[in-house]
């Protein structure tokens, strides 16, 4: 039986907004970071990761194109929260839109997806501010068992200004990783809390935040863990394989 379009994109994960505020008291963040390139190496879990670092890190991808005042980056973000009813599963993606001053916008897959005669939509965005040219975001789906003809466009007074696969957008947000060995190799993002509202509009909470774990093997299978609730005292996590996690002088361990 043949796969819906978004339900496909389950492969597309996550982020969101850059240096925005205070994370459960464990780190206070101040100014913008550069993109500076995370290390590709997996690193021993009981050397821990720097927390400061890895916050919203993953927007900042390669995946970028240039508005009329700045770069914007490409990435994708997953909500762990239904809205609105229906099929959760084509509901829970956003493609995510970060400027080089921090500005971060969200536009829900399912409400811009493209496909034959079945489905139609897009989201226009002010990315350089209310008064400058609008933006338009689809997904343009080709075929819905292939990443690679999947495409995210957006165009500016009709000119397309941005266009790239699914398959190219998520390598490059993996590309912003922390990698690590547990049970299984993970690529580990941190972010900001995100919701969706009833509308499928993304809810950013910068007073929250939220750790995954995605395995490198298996980028359909999030684990998702509330970072706030993480303290000095190690909390199991069975998802991981039995493996433990907390957090210490700034740093996030992980013990078996």
């Amino acid at each position: 039986m043949k796969k819906t379009a978004v339900s496909l994109l389950a492969a597309l994960a996550f982020a969101l907004p850059a240096c925005a505020g205070i994370m459960s008291d464990l780190l206070c963040l101040s100014g913008l970071k550069s993109p500076e390139q995370p290390p590709d190496a997996a690193m021993r879990a009981d050397a821990g990761l720097e927390l400061a670092p890895m916050l919203d890190d993953y927007l900042i991808t390669d995946a970028v194109f240039q508005t009329t005042k700045e770069k914007a980056h490409v990435s994708f973000a997953k909500v762990p929260n239904c809205a609105g009813g229906g099929n959760c599963e084509d509901t829970q993606y956003f493609a995510m839109f970060r400027t080089d001053s921090g500005a971060v916008y969200g536009a829900n897959l399912y409400n811009i997806a493209n496909y034959g005669i079945f489905k139609s939509g897009q989201k226009d965005i002010y990315f350089d501010g209310p008064g400058n040219p609008v933006y338009t975001v689809k997904l343009m789906v080709e075929d819905t068992d292939n990443t690679d003809r999947q495409i995210i466009t957006v165009t500016r007074n009709g000119r397309q200004v941005f266009g790239m696969t699914i398959t190219q957008i998520l390598a490059a947000r993996d590309r912003r990783a922390r990698r690590v060995s547990l049970d299984r190799q993970y690529m580990v993002f941190l972010s900001h809390g995100i919701t969706q509202d009833a509308n499928h509009e993304l809810v950013i909470s910068p007073s929250k935040s939220m750790l995954t774990f995605l395995p490198a093997q298996k980028t359909d299978e999030y684990i998702m863990i509330n970072a706030n609730a993480l303290s000095e005292k190690a909390t199991a996590i069975p998802q991981l394989g039995g493996w433990k996690l907390a957090v210490k002088d700034g740093r996030l361990l992980m013990t078996k």
